[in-house]
């Protein structure tokens, strides 16, 4: 993982935790529910990998920033917003937990039936109270850009950033789900756009593009973070796709069968309907009721169609391609350094 200075990292989480906790005092004067909310909010930030605040506050000490605190705001808005799309990811997807616990959906939901509320009464509370705790946060992040004490044209350059990667990943967000309820049939360029929209700019571009701008990057560097970004954000969705199918649950922290019986469209989806096999296999695919065996068999179709193979081989040449750019970019070494190891973790995943 890339990894700013051990000072800078935990700055960035002494910040982030005492705004997390300064709004939920507050909460309190507001009600009971509304205190329940945030405390809810304050779990879900307790935790995390950080990617995004890591590559903005690594970019930004590379370069020898010095606005410190329009960092770390910075860096907790770009948290905030993706723990507020996580929230509104759990709503999409009807999951339960995150992170490894209960989510907001679940805690009020799991009171609503305490309390003897019909089911379908406390699925809508659970699932309002994401919403909401999603949308205070999107709303919070927004504050932390606008106090950013910059001079105009950076601050300006930076809720540009920001604010295109909420477009994009809203955009991205909506792709998704349309190829998932097979709304829209995707192409291989299809998802890539899907995963350049919904991961790429707002998890690798964003935090990259605005610690370089913070600390007065050369101009022609920025447009060398974008292309690596972008490249950066494909490789981890990929991944993440074939973890999705093929990983270890006790290792990944989710199960291996989701995405099959959930219908996820993937590159190794799209691969597999290549195949003069796709139609004695395609029954398996999207079934909500497919037994642990069924779902073992579509696997070793995945296997024996050379799916697999020719998805893993797209993340191999996107990890050398990047690598290769990192290694040709005039970044100050500590970022090239940072960068190459950064892309090394996120394809060694597979292994």
């Amino acid at each position: 993982m890339v990894a700013p200075p051990v000072k800078t990292q935990q700055s960035f989480e002494n910040y982030l935790s005492q705004l997390v906790e300064l709004n939920t005092r507050s909460a309190v004067s507001m009600g009971p529910l509304y205190e329940q909310l945030w405390l809810s909010i304050a779990t879900l930030s307790a935790s995390g990998k950080r990617i995004r605040p890591t590559l903005l506050l690594t970019v930004f000490d590379a370069y020898d920033g010095i606005a410190h605190d329009a960092a770390l705001k910075s860096a907790a808005a770009l948290e905030l917003l993706h723990i507020a799309l996580l929230m509104h990811d759990d709503i999409v997807d009807q999951d339960l937990e995150r992170r490894g616990h209960p989510n907001s959906i679940q805690v009020f939901r799991d009171a609503a039936l305490h309390e003897n509320h019909p089911s379908n009464i406390a699925q809508r509370w659970g699932e309002a109270n994401a919403l909401l705790g999603g949308d205070l946060l999107i709303s919070l992040a927004y504050k932390l850009m606008a106090l950013i004490d910059a001079p105009f044209e950076v601050r300006e350059h930076l809720l540009s950033v920001f604010e295109e990667s909420v477009q994009y990943a809203a955009s991205g967000e909506q792709l998704d789900l349309a190829y998932g309820l097979g709304i829209r049939t995707p192409t291989l360029e299809d998802l890539r756009t899907m995963m350049h929209r919904k991961t790429s700019v707002y998890s690798f571009q964003a935090p990259l593009l605005m610690g370089a701008i913070l600390a007065y990057a050369p101009p022609a560097h920025l447009h060398t973070l974008s292309r690596i970004g972008d490249t950066l954000g494909q490789i981890f969705q990929i991944t993440d796709d074939l973890l999705g199918a093929f990983g270890n649950p006790s290792v990944t922290g989710k199960s291996a069968s989701t995405d099959i019986v959930q219908g996820k469209e993937t590159m190794l989806i799209v691969y597999a309907r290549q195949h003069e096999g796709w139609e004695e296999y395609r029954h398996l695919w999207a079934d909500p009721n497919a037994t642990e065996e069924q779902i073992d068999s579509f696997r070793a179709f995945l296997v024996a169609s050379g799916s697999r193979q020719r998805t893993e081989e797209l993340v191999n040449t996107y990890i050398s391609s990047c690598s290769q750019e990192i290694r040709q970019a005039q970044f100050p070494p500590a970022l090239q350094e940072h960068l190459l190891a950064f892309t090394t973790t996120l394809g060694g995943r597979l292994s």
